[in-house]
């Protein structure tokens, strides 16, 4: 059915109707509790309250709810409040124990849904999964953790609005504590699967990419034309200056958060104090210099060249914690004709993207302006072409080459130190040679494939995967953090450190320390601080890298990877 469009989104959003946030908890609470849980005294926190009658009223539910407040109790009740016959709940699938676990830790005292069908979002997104919905065919469909459908690219965000395409009736009914991460894009069609027509958020792409530059995190409105797209939620835009887009934001929060089916908290859920602290690591010439000839010359120990600020930012962080990875060549024999044609194309892109062309920013749209003709250089298509007719070539594994344990050997020792203290503590960590490296050490490893330990009692101290268990986990039992490889997106960060810093934590303080010794890690930090401003101010959800206290101080202030220059130029500082 098509869409009255009113003169533009911004009128439709601002003629939404205003909700107030307050409910009466004990009144709904009573819908869902057994007789036990009556006799116990039990209730829904508010927050959970609010999603539970928001779905139930409205028929669907946008919930950027903080970490703390519950969010695995409303989905495992989402289908009693929808009244729903074949729900659906989708969640990571690393969370699949820890849902096991809460559903046992409820079903005494909750009247929880036995109808409901738990998928992970990795097997909607496999060729096995691609018919699963159409098969299956729920009528309410719960996205935890809905952050994971933010990419309308991805195969599973496609198969699932291709199903409400072909299933208009089906509800929608997505929560997470971290809806977005730095674009208002994030989420635009996870607010229309919910609720249709009454989304706070553009319907239309037009509109939609004007309040996302007036909004986003890393864009800027490109003149009245945007603000008059958004004029009616700021209809005093042109009286404000340097502070206009904090207004705007802040009026998109207010409208968010009154709109019908939206449910976003807006208080802080944990009693504990946050503190925030640099770790010192000792001074490492390797590392040192390798840091250095990497800024220099955009190149990796072993010669690799990198192609854009992206890859050498991964390779800094990765030489910042004392190790690289290089090819492992089958039989020890390198492809030379492949790596030639490799390092030859991607110096060359490198080149290209320092001239700061905004049609070719990035290594993909120079690829395409060569193959379409709109560039035209007979040495980049040549050196394309030699590359083109090596790519079709399995890409060997790598494996990491250590220049220094410093970084390493500074984390056991503060994990010992937790140890001593009788405090306990988690070492965080990204790549896989780190965690295998700590390991070695004698560290307790918990990577992919090993779920985390539920108490304290299991593993005092231990060491992380952040890929595998930075979300979705319980591990409020420990107080103490050590992050070593810093995520660049706020979102990632923010539910990082409410593993330890949630409901439940007894401690009066959690410790997050983390080390930053160098431009590549701090640069990280930066950028996920900034993000939190963004989702803090376009929410109204707190973010903990914003309301915790930086004991060392943190400047909120970039360090751009360096440009490469002349080979052997080092001038330059390198850390």
């Amino acid at each position: 059915m098509a869409r009255k469009r009113l003169h533009t989104e911004a009128d439709r959003i601002a003629a939404l109707p205003v909700v107030k946030p307050g409910v009466d908890v004990d009144a709904v609470s009573a819908r869902y509790l057994t007789p036990a849980g009556v006799a116990a005294g039990v209730r829904l926190r508010p927050a959970q309250a609010r999603a539970l009658e928001a779905l139930r009223l409205y028929g669907g539910l946008l919930a950027p709810i903080g970490t703390g407040h519950g969010k695995s109790l409303i989905t495992l009740l989402a289908a009693c409040a929808a009244k729903a016959e074949r729900p659906l709940l989708l969640i990571p699938a690393n969370m699949r124990v820890p849902l096991a676990n809460e559903r046992t830790k409820f079903e005494e005292h909750w009247n929880l849904a036995r109808n409901l069908k738990v998928v992970s979002y990795s097997a909607l997104s496999v060729e096995s999964g691609a018919n699963m919905l159409s098969e299956y065919q729920p009528d309410l469909i719960i996205a935890d953790e809905a952050h994971n459908l933010r990419h309308l690219t991805s195969a599973r965000s496609k198969r699932l609005v291709q199903y409400f395409l072909s299933h208009p009736s089906t509800k929608f009914a997505a929560l997470s504590g971290t809806l977005t991460a730095r674009s208002v894009k994030d989420y635009a069609h996870l607010a229309e699967l919910a609720l249709r027509n009454n989304s706070p958020v553009p319907l239309e792409r037009f509109d939609l990419e004007a309040w996302s530059r007036i909004l986003d995190s890393d864009q800027e409105p490109q003149g009245p034309s945007d603000w008059l797209l958004f004029q009616a939620i700021l209809p005093e835009w042109r009286n404000l200056n340097a502070d206009r887009r904090a207004v705007a934001r802040r009026r998109f929060a207010e409208r968010l958060g009154t709109t019908p089916g939206v449910v976003a908290t807006s208080d802080a859920s944990v009693g504990a104090s946050l503190l925030y602290e640099e770790v010192a690591v000792s001074f490492c010439p390797a590392m040192h210099d390798a840091i250095r000839e990497l800024n220099a010359t955009w190149t990796r120990p072993d010669g690799e060249e990198l192609p854009d600020a992206m890859s050498t930012a991964r390779v800094g962080k990765q030489l910042s914690l004392g190790f690289y990875y290089r090819w492992r060549w089958p039989k020890g024999e390198p492809d030379v004709d492949w790596l030639t044609a490799r390092n030859r194309w991607a110096a060359w892109v490198r080149v290209l993207l320092l001239q700061e062309r905004p049609e070719l920013d990035s290594p993909l749209r120079v690829r395409k302006a060569l193959e379409s003709g709109k560039l035209n250089d007979p040495r980049g298509r040549a050196l394309l072409d030699a590359w083109k007719a090596q790519e079709h070539k399995p890409e060997p594994d790598v494996e990491p080459v250590w220049l220094s344990d410093v970084v390493v050997r500074r984390a056991v020792q503060w994990a010992v130190e937790r140890l001593e203290e009788g405090t306990g503590g988690i070492v965080w960590y990204h790549e896989r040679a780190v965690g295998e490296r700590l390991a070695a050490y004698g560290l307790p490893l918990y990577d992919a494939g090993v779920d985390a330990p539920r108490t304290w009692k299991e593993a005092p101290v231990f060491a992380a995967s952040i890929t595998a268990h930075g979300t979705g986990k319980n591990l409020q039992d420990w107080a103490h953090n050590l992050i070593l490889s810093w995520p660049a997106s706020g979102s990632t960060a923010e539910q990082l450190v409410s593993r330890t810093h949630r409901a439940g934590q007894k401690a009066d303080e959690v410790y997050v320390d983390y080390v930053a010794h160098t431009r590549y890690l701090r640069g990280a930090i930066y950028q996920s601080r900034r993000d939190a401003a963004y989702i803090e101010a376009s929410l109204g959800t707190p973010q903990r890298l914003r309301y915790g206290s930086w004991v060392c101080g943190m400047r909120d202030e970039e360090e751009p990877v360096p440009r490469p220059t002349r080979a052997g130029s080092h001038e330059e500082d390198a850390l």
